[in-house]
């Protein structure tokens, strides 16, 4: 959770440019904190690249254990996080394009097949921020037609996903990057289908019983207790807690409910007593 929040925080500035760039003409003049950031990433992510060039590492600490992914490959991180971020902030000081998002998913996967590094956790995927916030605010280009595509040849899609995965392979492949760059291809290729068919709303589904809206409260819940739960109680304790949790958020939801369908009620009966007036 503290690395959520953490990574937040360094793309909050990328939030602001995308809600200023929104909100102003492509002839407004570009506000300062977005030129004194991008002044900031552009060094950080040369200097990054060349201190991963020469293979230099952070010198050992007691407690580097903890995140060695992290310090190992920090010039790397530097350079990958520090390069998104630039090229958004480069499109925002222009205008805006649904190719943005195209461009940033291509530079994100072909990085992770040529130049793969072990990851400490999957929270290090500020990409994944960067890339979400920029869908956000500039949908995709042809949302609409892989929206269709998505839907309509959903079968044939998932055959294709099937076709790519690789079975035989065991163990985090997100963490530990696989040894050649076909396999590694092949999962970040899934990776990319999976991201572009979220983002384009070919996975939106209807709620017609409205339970989606306290599940999504309680996922939240569940995904940051979940692991001290399961640390701190024995097994199966831990996971059975958690989806107990779920009993809260439900009487919640349905005494939120059960208040708009009161207030529901009595708003038609002021109405309809306002029409028997008249």
């Amino acid at each position: 959770v503290p690395l959520l929040m953490g990574l937040g925080v360094m793309t909050n500035v990328l939030r602001r440019a995308l809600q200023w760039r929104q909100q102003h003409s492509f002839n407004a003049r570009l506000p300062r904190f977005l030129k004194s950031w991008l002044f900031f990433y552009i060094p950080s992510a040369v200097l990054g690249f060349m201190a991963f060039l020469p293979g230099y590492s952070l010198p050992r600490l007691p407690l580097q254990m903890m995140v060695l992914g992290v310090l190992d490959n920090l010039p790397m991180i530097v350079a990958q996080y520090c390069g998104l971020a630039c090229i958004t902030l480069s499109c925002v000081s222009v205008g805006s394009s649904g190719w943005v998002f195209w461009i940033l998913l291509v530079i994100m996967t072909m990085h992770q097949i040529w130049i793969p590094y072990r990851s400490f956790a999957h929270a290090f995927r500020g990409d994944l921020y960067i890339l979400g916030m920029v869908a956000y605010a500039w949908p995709m280009k042809g949302k609409d037609v892989v929206m269709h595509v998505c839907r309509k040849y959903w079968m044939i899609c998932v055959l294709g996903l099937y076709l790519a995965s690789t079975p035989h392979v065991q163990g985090r492949c997100d963490l530990d990057p696989m040894n050649t760059w076909w396999e590694r291809g092949r999962f970040r290729g899934i990776e990319a289908a999976l991201i572009v068919m979220f983002l384009s709303g070919a996975m939106h589904c209807d709620d017609p019983y409205g339970i989606m809206g306290w599940l999504n409260l309680w996922s939240l819940w569940a995904f940051c207790t979940h692991v001290a739960l399961q640390r701190i109680m024995p097994v199966p304790l831990g996971a059975c807690l958690t989806y107990v949790s779920m009993v809260p958020f439900l009487m919640l939801a349905v005494r939120d409910r059960q208040r708009q369908r009161r207030a529901d009620r009595e708003n038609c009966e002021l109405l309809r007593h306002d029409q028997c007036r008249n």
